[in-house]
């Protein structure tokens, strides 16, 4: 009777434990800081800024556009042409 009572509560710490492990793995922690916007991780659902290329105005992430003067732009030929006023 004994050691049928132990095994139910070993059975039922051991899938706490798996859970516990499983949320884990799965979900991360709330107070870890985001990730840098250069990693990878950033593209993994972690909002970055947007910035307008200033020839076209179309918006993009910051790690995706092109820097020339203080001033975003989406592609070489927008960068060649300078901004719009």
């Amino acid at each position: 009777m004994l050691s049928q009572i132990l095994l139910i509560v070993l059975i039922i710490l051991a899938w706490i434990g798996a859970r516990t492990v499983y949320q884990w793995i799965v979900h991360k922690p709330r107070n870890s800081p985001p990730p840098a916007p250069d990693s990878e991780a950033a593209a993994g659902g972690y909002a970055e800024e947007m910035v307008p290329c200033a020839h076209c105005g179309l918006f993009l992430a910051r790690s995706k556009a092109l820097q020339r003067w203080k001033r975003y732009y989406c592609c070489q030929d927008h960068m060649r042409l300078g901004p719009r006023p």
